[in-house]
């Protein structure tokens, strides 16, 4: 009885180091799951391209929202300078301080809103692309958070 287990384990080593060879060359022609997925360039491009173009339109909003917060800031503490009442003229420039605090923050805002809406579309046009969980790309809402 040991000898027929014997010839059978001979016998199954044989055919395993002939069979050996040819799953290996087979598995490696085999795509793997990853490989299976199509990425729709055309599509993913567009939605880059929509979203990057929002956020430029955003900086440029907000760039000129800035530069308008301060030249109205610089033309009222010009003219609070001139009051000579001194009450008058500290009102004037707590005003004028206000009213840029005001305009800035509105301005900042505008911006962070424009640009989650932005990354919102990105990722719902991303999906549709067919992407979705692919890591090819780490970039993230959080790398415009400081423009």
């Amino acid at each position: 009885m040991n000898k027929k287990i014997i010839h059978a384990l001979v016998a199954a080593s044989f055919v395993a180091s002939i069979a050996a060879p040819a799953l290996a060359q087979t598995s490696t022609t085999t795509p793997t799951t990853s490989a299976k997925k199509t990425i729709n360039v055309a599509c993913i491009q567009n939605a880059v391209e929509t979203r990057d173009s929002a956020i430029i339109s955003a900086v440029s909003t907000h760039a000129t929202a800035q530069t308008s917060a301060l030249s109205a800031r610089k033309s009222a503490l010009k003219t609070a300078w001139a009051i000579t009442d001194q009450k008058a003229r500290r009102d004037a420039l707590r005003n004028a301080w206000k009213a840029f605090s005001a305009a800035s923050q509105s301005a900042r805002k505008m911006f962070r809103d424009a640009q989650h809406a932005a990354w919102k579309k990105f990722n719902t046009d991303r999906k549709a692309c067919g992407t979705q969980g692919m890591s090819d790309d780490t970039g993230d809402e959080g790398h415009d958070s400081q423009l």
